[in-house]
């Protein structure tokens, strides 16, 4: 029943395509085989859910399949990690009240360990505060919802979820007062119900000067809501360029989910938008953790690179999409440009590293080895520019585990150099023994200078590049 229910949504998919601007037939079936492709692989992807638990991305389906073991098992210690395990997947499905009502009934159980009764404690604190958000930065949202630090609107109103988390965070820095997550979110807590730093007890107060920045940008707000941007999803990437060409900025937003649409927000001129998401081809194209734009074929319209698979364990095998921009409308470029892969991705950089007139492709891969796309120009006869692998040869590919990637000329020679974070560490200590110079198992970051030959060199022991890096953002080297 279920492949005769995924195999009956094509012709919907195909029907939608048709209503869908595309630059010629070609490019319509380009958009209608992704589309496809996706929706086939999303559905490959559920057949090995529930199972695998380390999957975030169907959260609900594996509370259900935990459910059923539950209801299989014995009263025990087996059964009361059955049950736990049943609790965090219902919470990362968003099924909160559910989660804390299964938390709640294990924390009454008798013959608990006090690492367990801990845990416990630590997941019904993340539970309150995940309500509070649910019942006022979702239904209540305001200018200032979740705006870090919490202060004006931003304050709950309804303060229940808060209130609880407080109890749950107090009792383990009860217990363990170096429990700096603990210590960090019952700030946060308080934040959400007007008492801090005056009602924070001394001894977990984090000091509000660490708050305060070098620079005051003043006080940026949410004004989503006022614009009908505020559309809720998962974790996801965002655009803001000029898509259409009429001097002002759009809106391109993606979602981690399997069937989220990838949504086109046009902008009228007048301060609000317009959902072109339809109207721009872009109906199939789903997922995507991230997505950065470029021109890549020099004709004057940003084009997408809409990333898939990471995060999502060993099922993260999905291809990426290159949406040829028309001049607001787009296409499926990817096997065209010869980018069909099946790998998990998480993050790119888009930069002329050879000094050749067009942009070039770097891939950040989770788990894998990173790739680096030479693009060669309109190399068939219909024009059509292809990416050729220049990884090997230019001496790239890692390191494994790495995140955010960018190019930037750090040593001022007119060539762009590359820049890979490190993001893989299995424990915090890694953190501070890069910072230390004492042995790790954490993957550093990478700095590649470009040699302007079509090589690059990795220059150990800079401090850009031997500090295990999870942030996302430029750096500079003066």
């Amino acid at each position: 029943m279920a492949t005769r229910q995924h195999l009956a949504t094509r012709p919907l998919l195909v029907i939608l395509l048709m209503c869908c601007p595309a630059a010629s037939g070609a490019g319509e079936s380009s958009s209608l085989r992704m589309a496809v492709r996706l929706q086939e692989v999303a559905h490959q992807f559920r057949q090995r859910v529930p199972s695998d638990l380390d999957t975030y991305n169907l959260s609900s389906a594996s509370a259900d399949n935990l459910r059923k073991q539950v209801a299989a098992t014995s009263p025990g210690p087996q059964r009361r990690q059955l049950r736990l395990q049943m609790a965090i997947q219902l919470l990362r499905a968003g099924e909160t009240r559910a989660a804390i009502a299964e938390l709640e009934n294990l924390q009454g159980k008798s013959g608990l360990s006090p690492a367990l009764h801990t845990m416990i404690h630590d997941r019904l604190g993340i539970a309150y505060l995940r309500l509070g958000e649910q019942e006022n930065c979702l239904l209540n949202h305001t200018i200032d919802s979740c705006l870090l630090p919490i202060r004006g609107e931003g304050v709950h109103t309804s303060r229940r979820g808060s209130i609880a988390a407080l109890v749950h965070y107090a009792a383990i820095l009860r217990q363990n007062p170096d429990d700096l997550s603990a210590r960090w979110l019952l700030n946060i807590a308080h934040m959400t119900l007007g008492q801090y730093p005056h009602e924070v007890p001394a001894e977990w107060l984090v000091p509000p000067e660490l708050f305060a920045s070098d620079f005051d940008p003043g006080r940026f707000h949410d004004r989503a809501p006022g614009l009908s941007l505020d559309v809720v999803a998962l974790s996801g990437g965002s655009i803001v360029d000029d898509f259409d060409g009429d001097g002002h900025l759009d809106i391109v937003a993606s979602s981690w989910g399997l069937a989220d649409q990838l949504r086109y927000f046009r902008n009228n001129g007048n301060g609000t938008f317009a959902d072109r998401t339809v109207t721009a081809g872009l109906t199939g194209q789903v997922g995507g953790l991230n997505i950065v734009q470029a021109d890549y074929d020099n004709d004057g319209h940003r084009d997408i690179l809409v990333l898939r698979g990471a995060w999502l364990s060993d099922l993260g095998h999905h291809p990426n999409s290159l949406l040829r921009n028309t001049g607001g409308a787009f296409v499926d470029a990817t096997e065209a440009a010869s980018l069909l892969a099946f790998h998990p991705t998480h993050s790119a950089a888009w930069g002329d590293y050879d000094n050749d007139g067009d942009q070039d492709l770097y891939l950040s891969r989770l788990g894998e080895d990173n790739v680096l796309y030479r693009n060669d120009g309109p190399n068939l006869p219909d024009g059509a520019m292809q990416f050729a692998d220049a990884t090997d040869a230019a001496s790239v590919s890692g390191p494994q585990g790495s995140f955010a990637t960018w190019f930037w000329d750090f040593d001022n020679d007119g060539d762009l150099d590359l820049f890979v974070a490190g993001y893989d560490s299995t424990n915090p200590a890694d953190i501070a023994a890069t910072y230390l110079g004492l042995p790790s198992r954490a993957e550093p970051s990478r700095l590649y200078n470009n040699r302007g030959d079509g090589t690059f060199h990795d220059i150990p022991n800079r401090p850009a590049s031997t500090i295990l890096s999870w942030r996302w953002g430029p750096i500079s080297e003066t």
